[in-house]
């Protein structure tokens, strides 16, 4: 083989390039996602085609099998150091919440594309005879679902397919099979130009013709209940977005809480005063400033006496009850009149105790919440997050020993993060009306869970039948200056409007917070005073209808089908050696 490592290396820094243009802040620069891939898929034919055809077990093509293995980890290693630098540059914002954890993290997004060059590589010496086309589109459905829905618990990010959102008929195929499809059809684009530049001609003409009249097909049939339902229920949204970084948020003093809490009661008052007047006020992920917000463990708050030590302008210290936060929020609801949706904490049988190191609180459960305020009181049937962010709020694989945990927790979790919440049980869904009487729900997929397809499906299912909205509260904090994340989460968000059929309002500290239409088009974004790290307000009127899509029924079906046929295709093997794949 000529030169494998080079190209390799080439081929990864020019999949790097290309996808880093294709997303935000490039967004206008959307249809390179097509040309993206082609270098991948070529390295991989290519060495598909130099290495020869398959061979009985115990060698490669005459050469020992340890070679091979060699040969094989120094090509995954050469794509996957060409692709590092795209991670680098995406992930910075993990260096102030975890820097030990950085590196590691952007490395292993890396190693997947070396992993989708080499498996596509080995599926074209042992299937010579699957196009080239589809070998792409199964190989990278295989390898994304796993990195998006899987390993651990999922980084759906930067998705192939995501730039195409900008576009609603080329996003329109997500509402039959899901947006792993859309990613599947853009990677078989890529095949088929790989196999043009290979001078296959006729093959690639052939796949093109086929990938149009199914993506055709499919957009129609992603389009068609959009087209044939005219029946909306309109509703208005307002967002209080607020401005916390995440270093405040982490480490919030009460001074600073009380101040916080003052403004967001501005902001929520000048909201619920403008023209037309918002039906739901929606505040953004844990940004109550109290200690808990559901009802039976703020009463027990309460019971206790907790206070806090509070210094005025004037350096004078007060004692001030820590349920102060709760009888201001439920004051404020019943001023405006409005229904709030308001992120914070909630626990299960609570209990708080004192000792020499202040007081302490106990429970048998803490979850991170949506809970809505209406009528004056806090309504105990809430949201509870279901999928914790991993490494934000939970760490994969390091529950079974203790001081792994704590390591975990130390060199590779979010810092100031205890890594103490309990994943939601149900799929709540919220009832509520609008000013003319209207009944409607809303489901709060909260913060990373707006990028999970396979939940939010569960969440628009359990609202059953009539109008239904997704509201994303989100803490984008996280994100420190570094507004591309925050594009690239709103990004990743606006296909499950595309699956679902469904509208979405973000909530988000920091921004962005917009509104999203069923097609997955933000038809509004930003607040009264920007989009990017200031505090402010958002107004969205939202049509809700009662369309049912393809992928509310099937799910994520091609993503389990295609990692399956992607491990059946690499793994089985050939009993007879083949011919070289250089016609297919």
């Amino acid at each position: 083989m000529s030169r494998p490592i080079p190209s390799a290396l080439l081929a990864g820094l020019f999949f790097a390039l290309l996808t880093w243009l294709s997303f935000p802040p490039f967004g206008h620069f959307w249809w390179l996602a097509f040309l993206a891939p082609v270098p991948l898929i070529a390295c991989a034919d290519r060495r598909a085609i130099e290495a020869g055809p398959a061979t009985p077990a115990g060698t490669e093509h005459g050469r020992p099998r340890r070679t091979s293995v060699a040969r094989s980890l120094g090509f995954v290693l050469a794509v996957s150091l060409g692709v590092l630098p795209l991670w680098l540059y995406e992930l910075q914002w993990v260096i102030p919440i975890s820097a030990f954890g950085y590196l590691p993290m952007a490395v292993i997004m890396a190693l997947f594309y070396g992993v989708f060059a080499w498996a596509l590589a080995r599926v074209r010496r042992r299937w010579p005879r699957v196009p080239l086309a589809l070998a792409a589109g199964v190989v990278w459905v295989g390898v994304e679902f796993f990195r998006g829905d899987i390993a651990c618990t999922g980084f759906g990010w930067m998705l192939l397919g995501h730039p195409l959102v900008e576009v609603g008929w080329l996003a329109a195929p997500a509402a039959v099979l899901g947006a792993y499809f859309v990613s599947g059809l853009v990677a078989a684009v890529g095949g088929a130009l790989a196999a043009a530049m290979a001078k296959r001609y006729r093959a690639a003409v052939a796949s093109i013709v086929c990938i149009a009249l199914v993506w055709a097909g499919a957009a129609w049939l992603g389009l068609l209940p959009r087209l044939e339902d005219g029946q909306t229920t309109p509703v208005t949204i307002g967002v209080v977005q607020t401005n916390l970084a995440q270093d405040n948020k982490t480490f919030w003093s009460p001074a600073q809480r009380l101040a916080d809490m003052t403004r967001f009661e501005d902001l929520t008052r000048s909201l619920a005063g403008a023209s037309p007047r918002p039906d739901l006020v929606v505040w953004p992920e844990t940004m109550f400033p109290g200690w808990y917000l559901d009802p039976v463990s703020s009463q027990a708050e309460r019971d206790f006496g907790i206070a806090m030590n509070v210094k005025d302008e004037n350096g004078n210290e007060h004692r001030v009850p820590s349920t102060v936060f709760m009888d201001r929020l439920l004051a404020l609801q019943r001023e405006i009149g409005l229904p709030m949706l308001v992120g914070g904490v909630a626990g299960d049988n609570v209990r708080f105790h004192e000792d020499a190191s202040g007081i302490r609180d106990t429970s048998d459960a803490k979850y991170n919440s949506a809970l809505l305020v209406e009528r004056g009181a806090v309504d105990p049937h809430r949201y509870d997050k279901i999928e914790l962010t991993p490494f934000g709020e939970v760490l994969p694989y390091f529950g079974s020993w203790a001081w792994l945990r704590e390591w975990g927790r130390d060199n590779l979790g979010a810092a100031g993060m205890l890594f103490d919440l309990t994943p939601g049980r149900h799929e709540t869904v919220f009832s509520l009306t609008t000013a003319d009487g209207a009944r409607y729900h809303a489901v709060t997929p909260i913060c990373f869970e707006a990028t999970r397809g396979r939940l939010c499906r569960r969440l628009v299912n359990a609202a059953g039948p009539g109008p239904v909205v997704i509201i994303n509260l989100t803490n984008d904090g996280w994100f420190s200056g570094f507004d591309p994340a925050r594009d690239q989460h709103l990004l990743a968000a606006r296909w499950r409007c595309v699956e679902l059929g469904v509208p979405m309002v973000r909530a988000a500290n920091t921004g962005v917070s917009c509104a999203i239409d069923a097609g997955g088009r933000v038809t509004v974004r930003g607040t009264s005073a920007g989009e990017y790290r200031v505090d402010g307000t958002m107004s969205a009127g939202v049509g809700l209808t009662n369309i049912r899509t393809i992928y509310r029924v099937v799910g994520d079906v091609v993503g389990w089908a295609s990692l399956i046929a992607t491990l059946g295709l690499v793994v089985t093997p050939r009993r007879r050696a083949v011919t070289s794949p250089e016609g297919a």
